[in-house]
């Protein structure tokens, strides 16, 4: 009876670890998670917005839209088909526009190039 109970814990591993990962072209497994090719950090201000405050400091290309700003490079680094700008305050992602999003002086906002 134990042999079956160890037998299925260790299958019920298997099927969680393969459910996690996925074989690349070299033939070896890599697990997939955001990560980020670059990371931009900044520090909030009192009542100004992540664009403001990015602005401020690097040269930003961005496009107006009836959703809000959509930041399409930082520095000279422009979003493709595969790489991407997000932003995330105090370790969260965020669910708007960086020019609607209005920061204090104790967020820490972290601009993310990564693959969307």
């Amino acid at each position: 009876m134990r042999f079956k109970t160890w037998m299925g814990v260790l299958l019920a591993l298997i099927s969680l670890i393969s459910g996690c990962a996925k074989e690349t072209d070299s033939g070896k497994t890599a697990f997939r998670t955001a990560q980020d090719s670059l990371t931009i950090e900044l520090h909030g201000e009192n009542g100004k917005s992540v664009l403001e405050i990015t602005v401020s400091s690097h040269k930003v290309d961005y496009l107006e839209t009836a959703a809000g700003a959509f930041v399409r490079g930082i520095d000279s680094l422009s979003s493709n088909n595969n790489l991407g700008w997000l932003y995330s305050v105090n370790g969260k992602m965020a669910d708007m526009a960086s020019n609607k999003y209005i920061t204090n002086d104790t967020d820490i906002i972290r601009w993310h190039y990564r693959k969307m």
